[in-house]
């Protein structure tokens, strides 16, 4: 189990990166979401805890922001109201950590990360599906009309992320923490596709789909020095 495996190698750290992703999943298998996003996380964590492993890092996402009308989004907003079930898994996560951690010998930092892409992306993706279209020659679906926006976030700035988070000290930091890791720059997925140049077919939205997502980073950039460093027009090039 989890806790054995814990108790047996006393880390230093444990990164929980592990999830059921995406906000698409159909209402009939929504369980996979709760086995892996509340049961899962909730494993790992109480393992990290009851063995005092001083550093407890996890995934949180973008999703937890819904479609919340103050962005640039910061951590400090307590107006977020989650639009998927995804979502609200991922925010439960937060809650849960928050709880926790204070009365333990843990600290937890947790990372909203915006739109993660890159070499091994999930094929669900926006850049992957294009992408694929066009090498397949394609026509690729573009939904709600090309008018949603997101902060896309190269996988090695994310994992230069994690590093930073989990191995630098913060004197005056509380524990359970969260911080935004994204660009703080957007495009609209109709920006995206003028970069890939290939054939579109507009359809309608899905739902839990968010309109909009873009990162305030400046607690990460001041907290750990932090910086993006690849820009998504040129990883498309």
């Amino acid at each position: 189990t989890i806790d054995n495996f814990i108790k047996q190698m006393k880390p230093n750290g444990v990164f929980h990166l592990a999830a059921q992703a995406g906000v698409r999943i159909p209402l009939e298998n929504v369980e996979k979401y709760v086995n892996s996003n509340l049961i899962g996380f909730t494993n790992v964590l109480k393992a990290s805890l009851v063995h005092s492993v001083p550093n407890f890092l996890y995934a949180s996402s973008s999703s937890v922001y819904g479609d919340s009308a103050n962005y640039p989004y910061r951590e400090d907003d307590l107006g977020i109201s989650q639009k998927s079930f995804y979502g609200v898994t991922k925010r439960t996560n937060e809650l849960a950590a928050q709880a926790l951690v204070p009365n333990s010998r843990t600290r937890a930092r947790g990372l909203r990360f915006f739109t993660v892409y890159g070499p091994w992306g999930r094929p669900d993706m926006a850049l992957h599906i294009f992408t694929k279209a066009m090498v397949e020659d394609k026509e690729f679906e573009v939904f709600n009309n090309g008018d949603m926006s997101r902060d896309f976030t190269y996988v090695g700035d994310v994992v230069n992320a994690n590093i930073l988070a989990a191995t630098k000290e913060v004197d005056s930091e509380a524990f359970g923490e969260l911080y935004n890791v994204g660009t703080g720059t957007n495009y609209s997925i109709n920006q995206i596709a003028r970069m890939i140049d290939h054939p579109s077919v507009h359809i309608s939205p899905r739902p839990g789909e968010a309109r909009t997502s873009l990162a305030n980073n400046q607690k990460l950039r001041k907290t750990f020095g932090w910086e993006p460093t690849v820009k998504v027009e040129d990883w498309i090039k």
